[in-house]
């Protein structure tokens, strides 16, 4: 069914220097305006070598040349503190790539994975009514120079019976995710090879499609080992999945998808097969319903913890309660003996659109979870938005919360984040400004482990442990925070104190209808001994805007 062939890529190199440092925290960002032509390096997840360099699978457009205004694959390279050593980018003309999985071999060389799809946007270079019917799936192994050792591409036929009525039918507004592909869903080492998966798709044209699934195992050359396929009926796989779907467990391999049979039944599920990939049983992933619903869920991530769980990520819908209104959404699971055992699960609730980092669904740390996510990003991404960091224990308590703002008036959204070697968090993260949506920034930020720990290194590392939200804002100011025994005071702009309470929630909501429109200053305060001893400690401050 595959065919295998070498190929040659030529890789554009391009040497760049520059980042900012910021004590014990650095940051770099790239910032660029979406009508521009070349969209360089738009940084998706990132992976930390062994010498503690950190190559970022960073994206990039380029309009003008190659055919194709989707997204095609690249690398960074940074140096563990933060300086940008080297980029690398390539293309095939008329395709597209999602995303791709970065491996370092036994012998320290950067193994780099991941697929081309046909472009199906209209304004593509190669753009046809029917669409190219072949796919790729690429092995690129390159030096830490980013010179290419070695490639090999595998054709993968594509079945494309539907394309044609998919877009007489006028259903074309998102052909890349609706259309015949595949799509990498996991590639680790395990036992001295390279394991994967991927799905193939069928267009989907008024049901959903019949898709099969398809497991690897692979030797640090490129060569297939092992590999076979299975099909899933009609469950079909979730067109809006990105990566990290399967884990490894005693029995064997645990593949997890979302999606809907042809019934339109709601249900999240995963495949089980053993170490050879025979199919062994499809098992039922338990999601908490609402209101007696079930509950839609998107951009599922699963990831195995070092104490040999399977934690899932994922973005979870509100069907009754709320209109538009999406939660992230984690919760930790074992499958023992063929049946999924929910041990924890945690969901951020709020009354807008939280989303779930696009490409990590949790990191661990030696005695316990870092868990990510973007809060309150708004449907349409037209919110003041920020990403929310937590640091829980093996039972999902809460240790420590930090908020990460970058700006004001932006819409922050999480990509991406690792627990680094020195036990620091690497985060990714994309924004554009609200007041011009025209500029964009990819953002990557290091924060230390002591950030973590303490209210005044949170501080020093850009991090903060109170906010107040929305912002601007009209009858009720929030006020969340992760502290425990502390109180709140907002001033006029006059020094005037005009509100105090003690903060007992996790979110904590003021009524400010009586108060004029203007600025106000609010300051939250902890105390050993309590708020009421007059001994508190400042721990947060700012300002808030009543229209």
């Amino acid at each position: 069914m595959n065919k295998r062939f070498k190929i040659t890529v030529a890789l554009a190199l391009v040497l760049f220097f520059g980042a900012k440092a910021f004590g014990q925290e650095w940051e770099y960002v790239r910032t660029f305006q979406s009508d521009e032509n070349l969209v360089p390096n738009l940084m998706q997840s990132m992976t930390e070598l062994e010498s503690g360099d950190i190559i970022v699978n960073a994206s990039w457009k380029d309009k003008s040349i190659n055919g194709t205004v989707s997204e095609n694959p690249g690398l960074m390279m940074f140096s563990s503190d933060g300086v940008l050593q080297k980029e690398a980018y390539w293309s095939r003309f008329g395709y597209r790539s999602d995303d791709q999985y970065i491996i370092e071999s036994p012998d320290h060389d950067i193994i780099v994975m991941g697929h081309f799809l046909p472009d199906r946007d209209p304004n593509a270079g190669q753009f046809t009514l029917e669409g190219s019917d072949k796919a790729y799936l690429y092995f690129y192994k390159l030096d830490n120079e980013f010179n290419m050792i070695d490639s090999v591409e595998y054709l993968i036929p594509l079945d494309t019976t539907n394309n044609a009525a998919f877009y007489q039918a006028g259903t074309w507004q998102y052909p890349n995710i609706s259309m015949a592909k595949i799509k990498l869903t996991s590639s680790f080492v395990e036992d001295g090879c390279i394991v994967g998966s991927y799905t193939k798709t069928q267009t989907r044209y008024n049901n959903y499609a019949l898709d099969s699934l398809f497991f690897f195992k692979m030797d640090f050359d490129g060569n297939f080992l092992v590999h076979k396929g299975i099909s899933l009926g009609d469950r079909g796989s979730d067109p809006y999945a990105f990566n990290d779907q399967m884990i490894s467990n005693d029995i064997g391999y645990v593949h997890y998808h979302s999606g809907q049979n042809n019934a339109k039944n709601i249900a999240d599920h995963c495949v089980l097969v053993d170490k050879d990939f025979n199919y062994v049983k499809t098992m039922g992933v338990d999601v908490p319903p609402e209101g007696g619903w079930p509950r839609a869920i998107d951009f599922e991530m699963v990831r195995k913890s070092p104490w040999g769980t399977t934690f899932m990520s994922c973005l979870i819908d509100h069907v009754t309660t709320k209109t538009s209104a999406h939660d992230a959404f984690l919760q930790e699971m074992t499958e023992n003996n063929g049946t999924v055992v929910i041990l924890h699960r945690k969901e951020a609730i709020t009354d807008d659109y939280d989303m779930t980092a696009l490409r990590s669904p949790a990191s661990f740390t030696d005695d316990g979870i870092i868990w990510a996510y973007t809060r309150d990003r708004g449907l349409w991404r037209d919110h003041d938005s920020w990403i929310m960091i937590e640091k829980l224990n093996r039972d999902f308590g809460l240790e420590r919360e930090v908020y990460y703002p970058y700006q004001e008036r932006t819409n922050l959204n999480c990509n991406s984040y690792i627990v680094s070697r020195d036990g620091g968090v690497l985060l990714l993260s994309y924004c554009h400004e609200l007041d011009n949506t025209n500029i964009n920034h990819y953002i990557l930020t290091k924060f230390p482990a002591e950030a973590f720990v303490g209210i005044e290194e949170a501080h020093d590392n850009g991090l903060k442990v109170a906010i107040a939200y929305p912002n601007p804002g009209k009858d009720v100011l929030n006020i969340r925070t992760g502290l425990k025994d502390a109180r709140v005071e907002v001033y006029d702009m006059n020094g005037r104190i005009i509100h105090s309470q003690a903060l007992t929630e996790n979110v904590t909501a003021i009524d400010a209808g009586d108060w004029a429109e203007g600025v106000y200053v609010w300051k939250v305060y902890t105390s050993n001994d309590g708020p009421s001893t007059g001994s508190a400690t400042l721990a947060e401050t700012g300002k808030w805007v009543k229209e």
